[in-house]
């Protein structure tokens, strides 16, 4: 389980007062008895981020950028207006994204892939056949 902000704090707090691990680790156990005694390992790496940053929370993960623009969204609805029959590996190369990302632009404009499939003609004789059970 992850330390709270509260006992970080407290850590760092500790170790500028005192500067020594050995030292705070036995504050930590008198203060928090229930919990567990931070590593060296992790006093060290939260001074070195209190040093760094001025903070001892975790940092926000960068996410990878999107490709769903609302320039892209925008073209794939263009294109899609324009031909509702096209695929999403035509769709793709045309807007230059990925056939996953093309998906769930569409997923997003509530739109699916749906293709209407040629078949044989039914004849007259054929409707009552269909409704038969054989």
């Amino acid at each position: 389980m992850p330390y709270s902000i509260e006992q970080r704090v407290f850590i760092v707090e500790e170790y500028v007062r005192t500067t020594s691990i050995m030292s705070v680790r036995e504050k930590f156990l008198e203060k928090y008895p229930e919990g567990r005694v931070p590593a060296k390992s992790t006093i060290q790496d939260l001074i070195k981020k209190w040093r760094t940053t001025g903070n001892v929370s975790n940092m926000k993960r960068d996410k990878q950028p999107t490709v769903r623009t609302p320039e892209a969204v925008a073209n794939v609805q263009t294109i899609i207006g324009r031909s509702p029959s096209k695929s999403t590996r035509r769709l793709s190369q045309q807007v230059g994204i990925s056939r996953t990302s093309c998906r769930r632009i569409l997923h997003g404009l509530k739109m699916h892939a749906y293709r209407v499939s040629v078949v044989q003609e039914l004849k007259e004789v054929d409707l009552a056949r269909r409704v038969r059970i054989v």
